[in-house]
């Protein structure tokens, strides 16, 4: 309906003899190939993301990795895009288990109005689908098509768009192993700091001077790391790197983490250059001292160039 009332008033324009129909639709379609070209652009930063282990900072949902991928969508995917809608389809699927009868009295088809983000028009699950009541028998396939019509159907063409800008610059077969879950976790790492990889591929620097106390740092510092909490910990790593979640492999490194241990000063806190992932901290006289002092400098949430 929606469709049909657009186009008849752009028909309208061209029938009055000013053209500005014509113009306006030409507008329309010249912006949606764009899109679709943008959305290619996107598809190839992601395909690079991949290809070189970096950490992407576009975060896509389940559904489109699963779609990226070639996965099957079902509709409990449903569940990281739209949480309430899926509540909504999973009481239908309860009601079926507990109360069949009861589907029937709730006056659902299998014509559905797409709500107002994407575009708000009606659209016909099946053919005829409005004629269609929604009973026990075919509420699952009712719940499976709602699902793959908001997910997939609706945005088809900037699906397809993604999906190629990916493989422009990876195969196919490259992803053949991979799931969703592990897509998710090369682009954009994790939120929870894994300290023993933090700690494979971190080099230390000895300013110095003095072994046997460059060592006891070096100690001190990873048993510290240790004992923070799990907010502490990413927030010294965002205050070290910058980076606001942790590279799943050592790949995903692409500065090595550096701690400078630099000459004794109990009055000084640590300090970092994160181009360079590069930590210096004076060398304190106890442990304690430098838990303090760390807990303290990785509550800074602004950088400054020195």
């Amino acid at each position: 309906t929606t469709t049909t009332t657009t186009t008849s008033s752009v028909s309208g324009d061209t029938k009055n003899g000013n053209g500005v129909g014509e113009e306006a639709r030409g507008v329309v379609l010249k912006s949606n190939l764009y899109r679709l070209h943008v959305l290619r652009a996107v598809g190839r930063i992601i395909g690079t993301c991949l290809l070189h282990s970096d950490i992407c900072p576009i975060s896509l949902c389940r559904h489109v990795l699963k779609y990226i991928l070639g996965r099957p969508i079902s509709w409990h995917d449903l569940a990281f895009f739209d949480p309430v809608l899926f509540q909504s389809l999973q009481k239908l699927m309860h009601m079926r288990d507990e109360s069949p009868d009861d589907i029937e009295h709730v006056g659902l088809t299998f014509h559905i109005t797409l709500p107002q983000c994407m575009g708000g028009r009606d659209y016909f699950l099946k053919r005829n689908g409005g004629n269609i009541q929604v009973t026990k028998v075919n509420v699952h396939e009712y719940v499976e098509l709602y699902t793959r019509c908001i997910l997939v159907e609706c945005v088809q063409d900037e699906l397809d768009s993604i999906k190629a800008g990916v493989y422009d610059i990876i195969t196919q077969e490259s992803c053949g192993s991979l799931t969703a879950e592990d897509v998710r976790l090369i682009l954009n790492g994790s939120m929870k700091v894994d300290v023993p990889l933090l700690k494979s591929v971190t080099n230390f620097i000895d300013e110095v001077k003095e072994r046997s106390l460059f060592k006891q740092m070096r100690t001190w510092f990873w048993e510290v790391v240790g004992e923070l909490s799990d907010e502490q910990q990413h927030n010294l790593l965002f205050f070290w790197t910058s980076a606001s979640s942790m590279p799943s492999t050592k790949e995903g490194f692409k500065m090595t983490p550096t701690v400078v241990i630099r000459p004794a000063s109990d009055s000084h806190l640590p300090t970092a250059n994160t181009c360079s992932s590069r930590l210096s901290i004076p060398s304190y006289s106890s442990k304690e001292v430098l838990k303090q002092k760390l807990s303290l400098a990785i509550q800074t949430q602004a950088f400054g160039f020195i």
